[in-house]
């Protein structure tokens, strides 16, 4: 996670555009501050593994038993309508 902070201190020298991230995995609390850090600088987000689940879910979808992370709907809902309503800084 460091190396990951690290990245993005030096992101803006790096970035080519498009600059797209897929990022996953199980725990949405893990990974939140990296997304919201990335929602102004990428074009593109793919969020995969099992915390798209807690995503789709506080969009309204329904993922079955999948297991999701209730504490993080509210959270992830917010995250979801900023990445729709905020265009990458160029």
């Amino acid at each position: 996670l460091l190396l990951l902070l690290l990245l993005l201190l030096r992101l803006p020298l790096l970035l080519h555009r498009p600059f797209g991230v897929v990022i996953g995995g199980i725990k949405v609390k893990d990974k939140i501050k990296v997304l919201h850090s990335l929602l102004h600088k990428a074009d593109v987000i793919c969020i995969g593994g099992r915390m798209a689940f807690t995503f789709l879910a506080a969009e309204g979808v329904a993922v079955g038993r999948t297991q999701i992370e209730e504490e993080w709907l509210e959270v992830c809902g917010v995250v979801h309508s900023t990445a729709h309503s905020t265009a990458p800084s160029t």
